[in-house]
């Protein structure tokens, strides 16, 4: 998977839960969705999700900026959910919170260093489908 550009640099992430790390990337999860859908439908959804981050948060700092509250919903929701399927949890928890309509501009800011750190997150080799926490799961849907 290619990281892009934008979240290369800045701090470092961490992929365990409740650590002080920008990113709380929770490997389990993904796992979890390989057992339902296989390993290359999520390696697949992880690669198109790093590819559109950059976008989905630029829409959501243009909801801001427009004070456009209905749209930074609808963003906020769109990513929370993607976020949420592939164990982004810190992610998620920020888009939850601009849910809630909330145009201040830090929230976003905050997302922006959340989401290049998650990228970076779920480029690494133990995270996601081709790490050992869902080979070991996903069991006979690996090969799905």
């Amino acid at each position: 998977m290619t990281v892009p550009a934008w979240s290369s640099g800045g701090p470092s992430t961490s992929i365990l839960p409740g650590s002080s790390g920008l990113a709380d990337v929770t490997p389990s999860s993904a796992a979890r969705l390989a057992d339902d859908v296989g390993v290359e439908a999520v390696a697949g959804m992880r690669d198109r999700f790093v590819a559109l981050l950059p976008g989905r948060v630029a829409r959501l700092g243009a909801a801001l900026a427009a004070g456009e509250a209905p749209e930074l919903r609808d963003a906020a929701l769109s990513l929370s959910c993607s976020a949420t399927m592939l164990g982004a949890h810190r992610l998620a928890a920020l888009c939850d919170a601009l849910r809630g309509g909330d145009l201040s501009a830090e929230p976003v800011r905050e997302l922006e260093d959340v989401a290049a750190a998650t990228c970076r997150a779920l480029a690494e080799p133990t995270c996601g489908p081709r790490g050992p926490a869902v080979t070991q799961r996903a069991g006979p849907s690996a090969s799905r």
